[in-house]
């Protein structure tokens, strides 16, 4: 099984030629919002991006 790469760690080459080999992309999405002072504002989009 091919490893997981993530588009922001690709050149625009290599985003090219394995979208066009690709059936399927997972875009993990997440809010970038406040969650007190505690926590930082990506969150959820880290949740996402963990679950993706």
């Amino acid at each position: 099984m091919e490893k997981a790469r993530t588009l922001m760690e690709m050149t625009n080459p290599e985003a090219e030629k394995i979208l066009g080999e690709t059936a399927l992309a997972i875009i993990p999405l997440g809010s970038v919002e406040q969650h007190g002072s505690h926590l930082p504002m990506g969150t959820d989009y880290y949740a996402a991006e963990s679950f993706a």
